[in-house]
């Protein structure tokens, strides 16, 4: 495995991103169909960066292409790393329910961190700065 300092800025920020997201949805004990990580990370990490454009919905934005196509890139690249991995959250007859107007991959798999990507994302925490 590598080190937390071996990865990008891109990757340390997608990381930091999934790991509060996992920690609420574990929090709650439960899953909600309103939103699935992918889409809570990635719109997350849109906003951030101004990745955002508006839609034809009054008040909704959405991402860019180019910008969808580069997390899948980061998401592949942590994945290579053994740092993260998709999960199956439930059956295709489950409601497919997802942050915007358009539908996104992660539908009936949702991205997760493993006990690796945990152990990188509290040694990041830990060396931040206070």
């Amino acid at each position: 495995m590598t080190g937390p300092k071996d990865l990008t800025a891109s990757e340390r920020e997608l990381l930091l991103a999934l790991a509060t997201e996992q920690e609420r949805y574990e929090a709650r004990s439960g899953w909600s169909f309103r939103h699935t990580l992918w889409s809570r990370v990635t719109y997350t990490m849109a906003e951030a960066r101004g990745r955002l454009k508006p839609t034809h919905i009054p008040g909704k934005f959405d991402m860019d292409r180019a910008f969808e196509r580069t997390f899948r890139r980061l998401v592949r690249r942590l994945m290579g790393r053994g740092l993260v991995r998709m999960r199956p959250i439930g059956d295709r007859r489950q409601p497919r329910q997802t942050l915007g107007y358009r539908g996104h991959e992660a539908r009936v798999r949702d991205l997760f961190l493993t006990d690796a990507g945990k152990a990188a994302v509290a040694e990041l925490r830990a060396s931040a700065p206070t």
